[in-house]
């Protein structure tokens, strides 16, 4: 994983953390977003995601299963205890 792309994470976990989010939602066509008391918000200045940066962004904290079903089923729930 590169660094910009850790960075890019980290940027994404601090502001959920920060916020007090349930949830972070990297979803394909549209900016990373948080759950926070059971609302979606986009984390600012957060580019529209696509597969590519989606994967590369969790790259690091999955296995290689996981990126598989990534690419096969276009769809991977991924938990991350902070």
């Amino acid at each position: 994983m590169t660094e910009s792309k850790v960075s890019e994470m980290t940027k994404y976990l601090d502001f959920a953390v920060e916020k007090g989010a349930s949830d972070l939602h990297l979803i394909n066509g549209i900016p990373a977003t948080v759950r926070i008391d059971g609302r979606l918000l986009s984390v600012p200045e957060a580019p529209v995601l696509n597969q590519t940066i989606i994967k590369s962004l969790i790259a690091e904290f999955t296995q290689s299963n996981m990126l598989e079903n990534l690419k096969i089923r276009e769809k991977l729930i991924f938990l991350l205890a902070i």
